[in-house]
């Protein structure tokens, strides 16, 4: 009995550590973590360069339009009670998304007007993939984590190719983790990766030289 006791709270103790790690990863290694990664690696190693914009006005601006803007308007809510911190309900989702897209949007503006093209790529790529996240979330609750990290990792391995390989890691550890804590099944997860490296390849394939 001792035994099988013990059994059952090593199994308890490693099944709270996993969920625990699935917590941090999902909340430290989200979207807005990888796009200040992409927009940081793009401003300071652009291979053709920021147009009118200095390094540190893009990596500035890319923060608040791509991680601060996005993440604010949840993070109000959420004190607020309203949804929590991953809006796990598919139904209160959509004014989120609207957000984003005006704020992805304005910075697409400002990246076209000053030639920012390696940024105002990045942009478009945002909008189109939050676009059509918006419209299948109304009947199925596709993974905003997985397109949203999966996004910014296509356009840095499309850009710097081989060096940036290693990051489809970080893919598969958030695909893991929403799948750990329950918010998607592996169908969710693969299909918000999928709708994002489609639109990567579309934008980039066309748009970047």
């Amino acid at each position: 009995m001792e035994l099988k006791k013990e059994t059952y709270t090593n199994q308890d103790s490693q099944t709270e550590i996993s969920h625990q790690l699935a917590n941090f990863i999902s909340i430290f290694i989200a979207p807005p973590t990888i796009a200040i990664v992409a927009t940081v690696s793009f401003s300071l190693w652009s291979p053709i360069g920021l147009g009118l914009l200095s390094a540190p006005f893009s990596i500035l601006f890319c923060f608040f339009c791509f991680a601060f803007i996005p993440f604010l308007s949840v993070l109000y809510f959420y004190r607020k009670k309203v949804v929590d911190l991953y809006v796990s309900n598919r139904k209160a989702r959509t004014p989120f998304f609207l957000i984003a897209i005006t704020s992805y949007s304005f910075a697409a503006i400002i990246f076209l007007v000053t030639n920012t093209k390696i940024m105002f790529l990045l942009a478009l790529g945002y909008i189109f993939v939050s676009v059509i996240l918006m419209v299948v979330n109304l009947f199925w609750k596709v993974s905003v984590h997985c397109a949203g990290v999966t996004g910014p990792i296509f356009s840095l391995i499309f850009v710097f190719g081989i060096n940036a390989v290693p990051l489809t890691l970080v893919v598969g550890l958030v695909g893991w983790s929403r799948i750990k804590l329950k918010n998607h099944t592996f169908a969710e997860t693969l299909a918000g990766s999928l709708i994002a490296l489609s639109v990567g390849f579309v934008v980039y394939s066309m748009y970047y030289i």
